[in-house]
C-alpha cells in the first residue's frame, strides 16, 4: 500500500511546515468586506485548494441551473452540517462562482461545471450576502433592509427598515425586477438569538421576515436562497 503522501499531494504551505491553522475557519463575511486571507479572498486560489466533492458539485449545479431558470429544486437550500462540516465553505464557492465569474472562467472544474448544466458561461444573478455574526443588532441595518441595499433600493423600501418586514408580495415584486438574485446568509440562527434580546417586537418582524422569504423565492423564476444552519 502507498504511503497516504503519494496518493494525495499536499500543499506546499502543509509540505513545508507553513500551513496558518488560524485561517482554518472560514468566513463569508470577511470576503466580501475584503479582508480576509488570499486563500479565501482570491477566487483562483481558493477554488484550486478546495476539494469537490460530489455534493458540493451538485450544489453548484443546481444553483447554476436554478438561475438559468431552468430548474426549481434549487430555490430554498439549506446547508446543515456540524461545524466544520463546510457550510461557509459551499457559500463561498457560490459567492466567488457569480461574483468573481470572470477571474475563474478558464478553471478546468468551472468549465467542466458549466458543460455538465449545458451552458456556456456562469449566468449574470445579483448577489445579497448577510453574515448574522457579522450585524449589529442594535444599530445595523435588518436583514430585509440589508437585502434592499445591496440591491440598490434601499430608499423605496426604507419604510420596513426595522419595525415591519415586508410581504410576499412586496419581495415578489423586488425580485421579479431584479433578479436573478442569489441570496447567501450564514449564521443566520445566532443572529436570531440576539435579535430576540433585543425586542420582542424586532424578534417577531425577523420571524416573519424569514418565513416570507422562505415561500417567496420559490415562486420565482430563477432566484435562489441558500441558507446555512447549524
Amino acid at each position: 500500500m502507498k504511503p497516504w503522501w503519494q496518493v494525495v499531494v499536499p500543499h506546499r504551505d502543509i509540505k513545508e511546515g507553513k500551513f496558518d491553522e488560524s485561517i482554518f475557519a472560514a468566513d463569508l463575511g470577511d470576503v466580501v468586506n475584503m479582508r480576509a486571507p488570499s486563500d479565501y479572498l482570491d477566487p483562483e486560489i481558493f477554488f484550486k485548494k478546495t476539494y469537490f466533492t460530489a455534493k458540493l458539485k451538485m450544489l453548484l449545479k443546481d444553483i447554476l441551473l436554478r438561475i438559468t431558470g431552468k430548474e426549481s429544486k434549487g430555490s430554498v437550500v439549506q446547508l446543515t452540517t456540524p461545524f466544520g462540516g463546510g457550510k461557509t465553505h459551499s457559500l463561498l464557492c457560490l459567492y466567488h462562482l457569480f461574483k468573481n465569474k470572470e477571474k475563474i472562467r478558464n478553471l478546468p472544474l468551472i468549465k467542466g461545471l458549466l458543460k455538465e448544466c449545458g451552458l456556456s458561461e456562469v449566468p449574470e444573478a445579483k448577489v445579497c450576502v448577510f453574515v448574522g455574526i457579522q450585524q449589529d443588532v442594535l444599530k445595523g441595518r435588518s436583514p430585509w433592509s440589508e437585502i434592499f441595499y445591496q440591491l440598490g433600493v434601499y430608499e423605496e423600501y426604507k419604510e420596513y427598515d426595522r419595525k415591519y418586514s415586508p410581504g410576499k408580495e412586496a419581495l415578489l415584486k423586488l425580485f421579479q425586477e431584479k433578479g436573478p438574485v442569489l441570496i447567501l446568509m450564514d449564521e443566520i440562527v445566532e443572529y436570531a438569538l440576539r435579535a430576540s434580546i433585543e425586542s420582542e417586537e424586532f424578534k417577531e418582524a425577523f420571524t416573519s421576515f424569514f418565513h416570507q422569504l422562505t415561500v417567496t423565492v420559490p415562486s420565482t423564476k430563477n432566484s435562489s436562497l441558500v441558507v446555512a444552519l447549524p
